[in-house]
């Protein structure tokens, strides 16, 4: 074989292989995803205070249970299915990484170490087992089981969000300043069963950290059926794809909704609120 011959097989050998190395993405993709997973947190223009000349602080609640929002709920398997997860392991996961600050109250001003929250939220369960030896001897020993964080009874999110009139813009808007999400409390009754004895505020996530908003800038959510454009969940919250209804609104106060009213009454009271924020933009208006 000539020389020449040989340097174009040489040639193509080594384009084949950096062909190759240049394509070599994940396992069971056939494309390179790294522009559609690396997303930048979306920009938004400053508020000025002095534009601000009327706001009003709201809380809703979104039920993972509702059909529209179950994708915040699935998959609930903590490992997630196909690198997605859910809303709580996505932010479960960036406290165990210490990527995040969450906080006790929905002011944002006790923040929780992380360490704390860990030891808080991971239980450890003593059972004992019943051991009888070949003399008939019964004994009992104490057998630890850690029991590891799960987003299974987590059924509920509480937002609480800012209604602002903007002179500058002369519209009304929105924006969400946290989240925290509502653990059903089930407990075994004398005989075992398990029963709902309430519901426990687990933690606060402040939306607006910038720490928190890359995070969500960067998780996806399996919303619909088009896997190759996937929203993220600052894309969710940012364009509220989700149902929801208001459990409070700021007063003097500091009640709930449910301090004060209850079964039907309580939902005609949310929905007062609901039109209230509604016409409120469009009576500020003289034709």
């Amino acid at each position: 074989m000539g020389k020449k011959k040989l340097y174009i097989l040489s040639f193509l050998l080594f384009w084949s292989v950096t062909i190759i190395a240049q394509n070599d993405y994940s396992v069971g993709q056939f494309y390179d995803q790294s522009l559609t997973k690396e997303r930048k947190v979306l920009s938004r223009e400053p508020v000025r205070g002095d534009d601000v000349i009327w706001e009003a602080k709201i809380w809703r609640m979104i039920d993972f249970r509702e059909r529209f929002n179950q994708f915040f709920y699935y998959p609930y398997e903590k490992e997630g299915i196909e690198d997605r997860k859910n809303l709580v392991y996505t932010v479960w996961d960036a406290i165990l990484n210490n990527e995040i600050t969450v906080f006790e109250d929905d002011e944002f001003k006790i923040p929780i170490d992380n360490e704390l929250i860990k030891k808080r939220y991971t239980k450890i369960d003593t059972l004992w087992l019943e051991i009888e030896d070949d003399e008939g001897t019964v004994d009992y020993q104490a057998v630890i089981v850690p029991k590891e964080f799960s987003s299974e009874n987590i059924y509920q999110l509480v937002l609480k969000e800012v209604w602002y009139l903007d002179k500058e813009i002369s519209a009304v808007s929105v924006q969400i300043l946290g989240i925290a999400f509502v653990m059903q409390d089930l407990r075994a009754d004398e005989e075992g069963e398990m029963e709902l004895r309430g519901s426990v505020t687990l933690f606060w996530v402040p939306l607006m950290s910038d720490n928190v908003k890359n995070l969500l800038a960067n998780s996806f959510v399996y919303r619909d059926y088009n896997l190759a454009n996937m929203p993220s969940w600052e894309e969710i919250f940012y364009t509220r794809y989700f149902n929801s209804f208001i459990i409070r609104e700021d007063n003097i106060y500091n009640r709930y909704i449910k301090d004060y009213y209850e079964g039907a009454d309580a939902l005609k009271e949310a929905e007062r609120i609901e039109s209230a924020l509604f016409h409120f933009e469009i009576d500020l208006w003289e034709y």
